[in-house]
């Protein structure tokens, strides 16, 4: 197995840090005391959860942020995907280009 080198993607960190906190519950949990770990208990249901939709809350109206520029081919893309390019047109054409249509 190769270890990991970098992380590539914001789902990963959020992977990660829901599993920090999962783990570090199983060492916790049995040092408190009853009413304590209740809400701890919901703290641990919801979390998640939460953490989930707060995710696609953001992938649904600001999915730009959530990738680096190394995710695309060139630069330009990620500028393109971001707005930064002032000329970002599609040129049209011809659409029988390739076709034989007679």
């Amino acid at each position: 197995m190769s270890a990991i080198n970098h992380i590539k993607n914001p789902l990963t960190i959020i992977g990660i840090f829901a599993g920090i906190v999962e783990v570090s519950a199983n060492f916790v949990l049995p040092f408190l005391e009853e009413d304590q770990q209740a809400t701890y208990i919901w703290f641990l249901m919801l979390f998640p959860a939460v953490l989930v939709v707060l995710f696609f809350i953001t992938l649904n109206f600001n999915h730009v942020v959530l990738y680096a520029p190394s995710d695309y081919k060139d630069d330009q893309g990620f500028m393109r995907a971001n707005g930064k390019v002032d000329n970002n047109a599609v040129e049209g054409t011809d659409p029988t280009q390739g076709f034989d249509v007679a």
